[in-house]
């Protein structure tokens, strides 16, 4: 119920914006999942768990999605 909400309000916030503060909003999240990714590489570093350091990696991909998004919404 909580996360409908949250979900009805984007979208009517989205037909009053327009697409710049959809855009602006998911760069931002992106931004975030950056940071996460880099600091669970260095947690498994941490406690000895190199084998996992690959698969964390590959999973970093926020880098392209934050790139995208903050260029769409440059481009507004």
């Amino acid at each position: 119920m909580v996360f409908w909400c949250i979900g009805k309000s984007i979208a009517g916030f989205c037909h009053i914006s327009g697409w710049y503060f959809p855009m602006w909003g998911a760069g931002r999240l992106e931004r975030g999942n950056i940071v996460e990714y880099q600091d669970c590489a260095e947690y498994a570093a941490e406690c000895g768990h190199a084998e996992m350091l690959d698969c964390l990696w590959s999973m970093a991909v926020e880098w392209e999605h934050e790139r995208y998004f903050r260029e769409k919404a440059e481009g507004h």
